[in-house]
């Protein structure tokens, strides 16, 4: 499903994504150029100010034109997705209850392409522009900390396997208390519910383990930097710009973790959409 849509639709997609890439660069160097831009100042220069300014104000324009643009080209996409999936689930005689479950699921691949890969590219951007950052202004702590971005992100990518079953139960008890519904089974709808508790408490604890390894790494890798950069000399505007790029390294990461959770609810979806018919 993912790559029909893909080339049912690549133009759009390709322009969404090309402009989504020109922000995410201005908005990466954002930092950066505000460092330069207090030092500046502090210097009574302005060029660099204006300078980030007019970045400022180039990525607002180009970020909020983008976001109008991808929302009125994908919506068309699921539209077409979501005709065309019930249509085969239809005719493939499946019970309506569980139709409208598994229909319920194609917004999933729209969000793949308006949310997910555009939040994945944002998270990889900004990870890489701020461990380049660090090492460029303190080396040797940019090699632990980008120790740490690697253990961490591997780590959340293998929980998100892990919470991909806990989806497939959680999809299963939902189609179940659907059915019981239908025939109006009260013990099954009951059971159903327990179930589908169980299962979304399951699916909390594992995001929790998730977020404690991310604020692990983050506050390990911001007493790394503080450190290092307390003991150099370095002017006001690159402490606070290698701070920012710290700060911003683990948001990402930890928005990365959502966006491995969103590419395996996709997996589920395609299992059950596209499998069901096939």
């Amino acid at each position: 499903m993912i790559r029909r849509i893909f080339h049912q639709n690549w133009v759009w997609i390709v322009a969404v994504y090309g402009i989504l890439l020109f922000e995410l660069i201005i908005i990466g160097l954002l930092p950066y150029l505000l460092g330069k831009a207090v030092d500046a100042v502090l210097a009574e220069e302005y060029r660099d100010f204006w300078l980030y300014l007019a970045a400022l104000i180039i990525g607002l324009i180009v970020g909020v034109s983008r976001r109008a643009f991808d929302t009125r080209a994908f919506m068309k996409v699921w539209c077409n997705a979501a005709i065309e999936t019930v249509r085969k689930l239809v005719d493939s005689g499946m019970k309506t209850t569980t139709i409208i479950n598994r229909s319920d699921l194609v917004y999933r691949y729209v969000g793949f392409f308006e949310n997910t890969i555009p939040r994945t590219t944002h998270c990889f951007v900004d990870i890489i522009i701020s461990l380049i950052m660090i090492w460029i202004v303190i080396p040797w702590t940019g090699c632990a900390v980008t120790g740490l971005t690697v253990i961490t992100i591997t780590t959340s990518y293998y929980l998100a396997c892990w919470e991909k079953r806990v989806d497939v139960r959680i999809q299963a008890s939902r189609e179940k208390i659907n059915h019981a519904i239908e025939h109006k089974r009260d013990a099954n709808i009951k059971t159903g519910y327990h179930e589908l508790r169980k299962h979304q408490v399951r699916l909390s604890d594992i995001d929790s383990i998730n977020w404690g390894i991310v604020d692990v790494a983050e506050v390990t890798s911001k007493v790394l930097i503080i450190f290092a950069l307390a003991q150099q000399g370095h002017t006001v505007g690159t402490i606070m710009a290698t701070i920012t790029y710290g700060l911003r390294l683990f948001m990402k990461i930890g928005m990365l973790t959502y966006s491995f959770m969103e590419i395996k609810e996709i997996e589920v979806a395609n299992d059950l959409t596209q499998g069901a018919v096939q």
